[in-house]
């Protein structure tokens, strides 16, 4: 199975560097259906005209209860290169996801390598 995931073109950087290693989703019915051996097109969403992709291989899946207990499992360095604190990156994320949605899923670690193009 291939999926379309779009992300900040930052982290397509990270990713296509190898710097990023893990996609931190939340847990909604639409991603629990991914796993290992799936691939990934991850596509930039936040600047027009942008047409960069990164294909890459699911390599694991791991489900956690929240935020902080993925970041400190995954680590900083894994999930999102460069930020510098769990609270940093809590904050990030509470951009995207109320504390509802992640109360209610959970959030999912897609562990991924980054293929050639």
């Amino acid at each position: 199975m291939t999926q379309r995931i779009g992300i900040q073109k930052r982290w397509i950087h990270a990713l296509l560097s190898g710097e990023k290693k893990v996609e931190g989703k939340k847990a909604s019915p639409r991603w629990l259906s991914l796993k290992e051996g799936d691939r990934i097109i991850f596509y930039v969403d936040d600047t027009p005209n942008c047409d960069l992709e990164c294909p890459a291989l699911v390599v694991g899946i791991r489900r956690y209860p929240c935020l902080r207990t993925y970041l400190e499992a995954e680590g900083l360095r894994a999930t999102l290169p460069g930020v510098q604190t769990i609270e940093e990156a809590i904050a990030l994320y509470r951009q995207f996801w109320t504390q509802l949605e992640i109360d209610e899923f959970g959030v999912l670690a897609i562990a991924v390598i980054a293929e050639d193009v």
